[in-house]
């Protein structure tokens, strides 16, 4: 009865203390102090004419529910030319650091490839660069060694796409995917622009030292299409 009434209070508590509805279930544990925590997606997505489902995937650690929840989908048989496919919405939380959210992704990977199938995940969007923090900062850094001016990022999208592929954020997701023999196929950008060092620190939780940060840092769309290894 007691080990009952645990489960049902951290069952209530993934539900309300992280802005999860009453879609929110408990499934099984990462760790010894970690579990799963995952919310059906209804309606609050667009394209919902095209997917077949979504389900976010968050972690309960200690009894914390996390505020970081990706969301992965598949399409459905109203999109033909992509039925199947599933995607990631990495749905990136301003409270946490870039390092959390690597670090938290790569638990929630395992669940989210028992619901959906590795080889039909075809793209992770990740939102606009400036909400990953550190990770804006770094590759602000990596790209400016090559791309010396501003006009050179807004000139040369496919060279941007190519940097960044090579950078730390396809570094660090090739580490993420590798268990999967998945790896990062390419990357692609919109809206590329530079956005002040003090937004950065209203929009993401930095972690790098202060002296550090440029004072323009690189902002755009940002998304990678993925490939299984064994195909380049």
């Amino acid at each position: 009865m007691k080990l009952y009434l645990v489960i049902a209070f951290v069952s209530l508590l993934a539900i309300s203390s992280c802005g999860k509805n009453s879609d929110a279930t408990i499934s099984q544990k990462a760790t010894s102090d970690t579990i799963i925590g995952t919310k059906e997606i209804t309606n609050e997505l667009p394209g919902s004419n095209y997917r077949k489902r979504a389900k976010g995937y968050f972690l309960i650690i200690n009894q914390d529910t996390s505020k970081f929840m990706p969301i992965a989908g598949e399409t459905n048989q109203n999109d033909f030319s992509n039925k199947g496919r599933v995607w990631l919405n990495l749905n990136s939380d301003s409270s946490m650091s870039y390092r959390e959210q690597i670090a938290e992704l790569s638990l929630l990977f395992p669940h989210i490839f028992r619901d959906f199938k590795i080889d039909s995940l075809k793209s992770i969007s990740l939102g606009r660069l400036e909400f990953m923090g550190d990770l804006a900062i770094i590759t602000t850094k990596q790209l400016s060694e090559v791309l010396k001016t501003e006009k050179a990022f807004y000139s040369n999208y496919k060279r941007v796409q190519e940097l960044l592929k090579k950078s730390k954020l396809g570094e660090d997701f090739n580490a993420v995917l590798k268990p999967y023999n998945l790896v990062v196929g390419d990357v692609w950008v919109e809206k590329v622009m530079f956005t002040d060092k003090k937004y950065l620190y209203q929009n993401s939780k930095i972690e790098t030292d202060s002296t550090l940060i440029p004072n323009k840092i690189l902002d755009c769309m940002i998304g990678i299409r993925i490939k299984r290894a064994d195909s380049l």
